[in-house]
């Protein structure tokens, strides 16, 4: 009974885990870098919204359920998200500060908040530019609640704000 809210999954183990009730809001593991490990899981009564997930379950108990459209569990690309949101996603993943910064700015182009918990990943950011940008970019997004965890991530700028002063 977790809630896994904007997590970058790659390369994360839930091999074995219990995860029962567990729910996946705005993660994100991208299809370039080694997937999420589900194998052996337990997964009753799992939710997945509006998150990517590149994964995979050897031996998987269990099912998720699906919310919505706005996510991807590996083999139903009909439902996974936009490639364009999903490559400037990966780009967050990058070594480099400069490359961190265009995703977030690519990311805020699409006037989608769906993106907001991997923009509120970057407001973690080592680098103050990334770090401004995502919070100048979620200040952008906010026209428009955010579909998951709206006062989560207005309490993340907030703090985040404060830290920048």
């Amino acid at each position: 009974m977790v809630e896994f809210f904007g997590c970058r999954l790659n390369s994360t183990l839930f091999k074995g885990a219990n995860l029962h009730k567990a729910r996946f809001s705005g993660c994100f593991s991208s299809d370039d870098y080694t997937p999420t490990d589900f194998s052996g899981a337990i997964s009753k009564d799992v939710s997945v919204v509006d998150s990517h997930l590149h994964y995979q379950a050897d031996e998987f108990i269990g099912e998720f359920d699906y919310i919505d459209d706005n996510f991807w569990m590996g083999g139903s690309p009909e439902s996974k998200w936009p490639d364009v949101v999903a490559a400037a996603a990966t780009e967050t993943l990058s070594d480099r500060n400069d490359v961190r910064y265009n995703a977030a700015a690519k990311l805020g182009d699409l006037d989608n908040p769906i993106v907001a918990p991997i923009l509120a990943c970057l407001l973690a950011d080592d680098e103050w530019d990334v770090r401004s940008i995502a919070l100048e970019t979620l200040g952008n997004l906010r026209h428009q609640e955010f579909p998951q965890g709206d006062n989560i991530l207005l309490h993340w700028m907030f703090l985040q704000h404060f830290r920048m002063l």
